[in-house]
């Protein structure tokens, strides 16, 4: 799965920094791909059943900057620490969010912890908190026909 992410990445122009590829829930045919840099990562899918070796990558801005004033607060260290680098920095409201990108699928991540609150100019650290999941079982026909080989975006 790897050679396959990294030419496809290669092939859409997709600088990265660091890959992970990962077998999607209650399966071994479906796997996710998630490549990071600075400003974004990129996501994209691979069935067994698919035609070709190629994968098609979805983009998604992450927004690191909004933990400048909480780098040193405890949770977020550990929290990069235990995603391995695959996480997502957001605002939700005036918080500021990190979301592990390894467990889950766009709009449906399974851990998602509140570490700050937005400041001017700098982030202000709060105690982690963790957010409901944002489970959305409508995406599991969409993912069922993924796995099947259909080329549309779970």
């Amino acid at each position: 799965m790897d050679s396959i992410t990294q030419i496809a990445l290669g092939a859409q122009g997709i600088a990265y920094d660091r890959i992970v590829t990962l077998v999607s829930p209650f399966n071994t045919i479906l796997w996710r791909a998630v490549a990071i840099d600075e400003a974004a990562y990129h996501v994209g899918w691979y069935s067994l059943f698919d035609p070709g070796k190629t994968m098609e990558f979805q983009h998604y801005p992450t927004d690191p900057g909004l933990l400048d004033g909480i780098e040193d607060h405890w949770p977020v260290p550990r929290l990069q620490w235990f995603t391995k680098g695959f996480y997502r920095v957001s605002q939700i409201g005036g918080d500021v969010v990190i979301t592990d990108l390894r467990m889950g699928i766009e709009g449906s991540y399974v851990f998602r912890f509140k570490v700050g609150e937005v400041g001017h100019p700098r982030s202000v650290p709060v105690p982690a908190e963790l957010l409901p999941s944002e489970l959305d079982t409508s995406r599991l026909p969409g993912l069922w026909a993924r796995l099947r080989g259909v080329h549309r975006y779970p």
